[in-house]
């Protein structure tokens, strides 16, 4: 062989050498993981951010070693299958490394060398770390599986609820209402043969009336106190804890500051619900005699709290109290607490005491409410609404009016939608004469309008709105399905329809869509289009 033979073939060794290096040391400034791979895993070069990914102390003895002896073992099927796809086109591997501080995951994106300087290299990659993103996407899920256990919880309480004033209706109410109808017969008949005995029977009516005035308006107010409404939190607070005493006979001490400020309307519901809550588990579960209510309000928070005396809670099902999965076994009452303040900024605890149980709800003050008002109000106050931008570095939020005539289901609605960035619920309305009014007034981007509402409709109500020349985006929630409802829906002007039934899986997407420009009309199912 010649001497310029050996000559070029220990340059090009040189060089080789060269290269490597140069490339190693430039791979190795990268903050993203690169490799070069067989088609069956073995790593036969990578940068030191693949080798810190892969959790490798000292990177240039990670080449030579395989893949599979990183990864957990239920990982690898699906990795490999990923690797051999690689060497023909581009393909996406996921890595997962069991650690002490848990599962980490990795994405890859791979694809085929056309030529390498090392030999068997088949694949290059490039790794970056997901293990947030994952674990991120599991929190949502497990969210939303907990939302949906709650909705599913709120229907079938609600369906007990009025399961109970139905029967309290027919076997009280109605009961008396019939004495009632009897005595004025008899007294009918005495009129018609002789007056004798009108008085007596004149004040037993009377007097069974006003016993059925009174439990009709018992049940109206330990449904929603007015006096909510017209004095606020410290005055509810006060009539009920008086009432909870006579019907328990539980001595129960309220402490509440002199003329306490007025909190927003969703605040003070919030909080009288609490009450209400803890008051029926101080009764059903605690075996206290007695329990203390506290109400504080300073400029920051509002705090109020109820302890019993009682047998208190094991630690464990305290622990399961505290978890957003807390199953069934505690109904819908603390999960739907701690949902309902969550809305509004605020946290609700049960902490254990020495002899007894301490239920906590607190709420933040200074944020900013859309509190309940006429629409005259609202009207009057249309030049702060519109147009109102909170943050000229920020896009502006779309703003969507929830309008239903039930309350549970706006909640439901505010609880799906206050979830989703870039959205927020800017009023509620619950019959389409509502509906209109706050449209003309708040300039929404979305109105979620229910078909089926007393006094003026979800269709008269958007044909309203077109009517006006409002070109706010229109889409219809409702529990029907019939052959032409879509057809009604885009003669009214809407942008489509969504089913009650199917809020779960359809209401965030076809908010989108419509929000986007788009229309969002369904395939009706088999068994729904059929008449």
């Amino acid at each position: 062989m010649s001497r310029r033979r050996v000559h070029k073939r220990r340059s090009a060794r040189v060089n080789t050498t060269i290269n490597e290096r140069g490339l190693g040391t430039l791979l190795d400034g990268l903050k993203v993981g690169v490799a070069y791979l067989s088609s069956y895993g073995r790593i036969l070069f990578c940068n030191r951010g693949f080798a810190d990914l892969l959790g490798s102390p000292a990177h240039r003895d990670t080449a030579g070693l395989h893949l599979s002896t990183f990864v957990s073992a239920g990982s690898w099927p699906s990795l490999n299958a990923a690797l051999r796809s690689a060497t023909s086109g581009p393909a996406e591997g996921e890595l997962r490394i069991d650690s002490e501080a848990g599962t980490r995951f990795l994405r890859l994106n791979l694809g085929p060398l056309v030529s390498s300087v090392f030999p068997g290299a088949e694949i290059h990659a490039t790794a970056i770390e997901i293990t947030d993103v994952v674990n991120a996407n599991a929190a949502i899920r497990q969210r939303e599986n907990s939302l949906r256990s709650l909705a599913a919880r709120i229907l079938q309480v609600q369906d007990l609820e009025r399961r109970r004033i139905a029967r309290d209706l027919h076997d009280v109410t109605g009961q008396e209402m019939a004495a009632i109808s009897m005595a004025l017969g008899s007294l009918l008949n005495r009129c018609q043969s002789s007056p004798t005995g009108l008085a007596k029977d004149l004040s037993d009516s009377m007097n069974l009336l006003r016993k059925v005035q009174d439990e009709i308006r018992t049940l109206s107010y330990v449904l929603h106190p007015p006096l909510l409404d017209e004095r606020g939190l410290g005055s509810a607070l006060e009539w009920y804890v008086d009432g909870f005493r006579k019907r328990s006979g539980i001595e129960v001490e309220l402490k509440v500051p002199q003329n306490p400020a007025r909190l927003p309307v969703e605040d003070e519901i919030a909080l009288f619900r609490v009450l209400q809550e803890g008051l029926t588990n101080v009764l059903r579960h605690s075996k206290s005699a007695r329990a203390e209510i506290s109400l504080s309000i300073d400029p920051f928070e509002v705090e109020l709290s109820i302890c019993d005396e009682g047998v208190g809670m094991q630690p464990d099902k305290l622990a399961r109290t505290q978890s957003v999965e807390t199953g069934a076994e505690f109904g819908v009452g603390i999960p739907g607490m701690r949902e309902r303040l969550g809305q509004l900024g605020g946290t609700l605890e049960l902490q254990p005491r020495k002899s007894g149980t301490r239920l906590v709800a607190r709420l933040p003050r200074g944020r900013t409410e859309l509190r309940h008002e006429p629409v005259e109000s609202v009207q009057r106050l249309d030049s702060e609404h519109s147009p109102r931008i909170a943050d000229q570095s920020a896009p502006p939020r779309k703003r969507i009016l929830v309008v239903d005539d039930h309350e549970v289901v706006r909640q439901g609605i505010r609880t799906l939608l206050n979830h989703q960035p870039g959205w927020e619920v800017c009023g509620e309305a619950s019959d389409g004469g509502e509906a209109v009014s706050k449209t003309m007034a708040l300039h929404p981007d979305l109105v979620l309008l229910d078909l089926t509402m007393p006094g003026v409709g979800g269709l008269t109500a958007a044909q309203h709105i077109r009517a006006a020349g409002v070109h706010t985006k229109l889409l219809v929630f409702t529990t029907h399905q019939y052959p032409g409802l879509e057809q009604v829906i885009r003669a009214a002007g809407c942008d489509g329809y969504i089913q009650k039934a199917r809020a779960g899986q359809d209401l965030v997407s076809g908010i989108r869509a419509v929000l986007e420009g788009k229309s969002f009309f369904p395939q009706p199912t088999i068994s729904s289009a059929m008449p």
